[in-house]
């Protein structure tokens, strides 16, 4: 199979689709924390915003850069809302079990 190539063009504006795993109802309610991962990827990658909706299963952002891989940027907002879900929340994933501290 091959690599899809130059869909990453500096200077593009691209329109993201994320969808939570299994289509779970988990952006009801955590809009705030979704935007939050959203505006800190924001700044950390020099992206733009230029619109966006959340739905209860899924997010669709319209983002641009003129310097920074859309892939760093969707990486950062995914793992940002991610990790910011589960704490507040106390959910704990098989992988996360080797960061856990034990007494």
């Amino acid at each position: 199979m091959s690599k899809l190539r130059g869909y990453n063009q500096l200077g593009n504006t691209y329109s993201i689709t994320s969808v939570t795993h299994e289509r779970r109802d988990i952006l009801s309610g955590n809009e705030q924390l979704l935007m939050q991962a959203i505006s800190i990827a924001l700044q950390k990658h020099a992206f733009e915003l230029s619109g966006w909706v959340v739905l209860p299963e899924h997010v669709h952002l319209m983002v641009r850069s003129e310097t920074t891989d859309l892939s760093k940027f969707v990486k950062s907002f995914k793992q940002g809302f991610g990790l910011k879900h589960r704490h507040l929340h106390g959910v704990i994933l098989s992988c996360d079990q080797r960061y856990i501290n034990y007494p």
